[in-house]
């Protein structure tokens, strides 16, 4: 082999050296771009969890506007009233006149735990007078607790209609549990029949 031989081998031999040693870094740069892609990049990460922290807030946020409506739709349904299932029937008198009433008892529940309001539903009219205003006697008994208790209440308009006159409800601590109560005329009322109530105070 001359000398010209050799400069052109040595040439070409060192040309192919170079390319393999620059054919690895392009192979290197070429698989880091992949996993790249495959991972979402440094740019597709950050965005993935600024998403992440969004959707987490919008999920507090919903959690707690749902939390609002419920505890809002509990407010509304706190107070629930029952009108008992039997009336209270009674012979009073009307402006000096016996007169027979149908009377319509009620037992609210859920303002307060244990509390209990007495109420009257259908209010015999003002009679012209105090002297012979009947009430009624409300005994009642909680059947979870066993507790038992008796109350008088008016049951009467306290003014001739128009007016807003009818007489105060009373509120008793039964307790929570299951109520049953019964009403009996008295005063001057002669009781015809009982009113009978069942209910349940939380």
């Amino acid at each position: 082999m001359n000398i010209a031989s050799r400069v052109v081998y040595w040439q070409g031999a060192g040309s192919g050296q170079s390319s393999a040693r620059r054919r690895p870094r392009r192979t290197q740069e070429s698989l880091d771009a992949r996993r790249n892609r495959m991972r979402g990049g440094p740019v597709t990460n950050n965005v993935i969890r600024r998403v992440a922290g969004v959707v987490g807030r919008l999920g507090f946020a919903s959690a707690m506007a749902g939390a609002s409506v419920l505890e809002q739709h509990a407010v509304a349904r706190a107070a629930e009233t029952t009108t008992f299932q039997f009336p209270m029937i009674e012979v009073s008198q009307s402006w000096g006149v016996p007169t027979q009433f149908t009377i319509y008892l009620t037992a609210t529940v859920g303002d307060q735990p244990g509390v209990t309001t007495f109420g009257v539903a259908t209010p015999p009219p003002f009679d012209g007078g105090s002297m012979l205003d009947s009430a009624a006697r409300i005994r009642w008994a909680n059947l979870t607790t066993g507790a038992s208790g008796v109350i008088d209440m008016a049951i009467r308009e306290t003014a001739q209609q128009p007016c807003d006159c009818a007489p105060v409800p009373v509120p008793v601590f039964t307790g929570a549990g299951r109520i049953v109560a019964a009403a009996t005329a008295d005063g001057v009322a002669i009781n015809v029949s009982s009113g009978l109530g069942t209910f349940t105070t939380p």
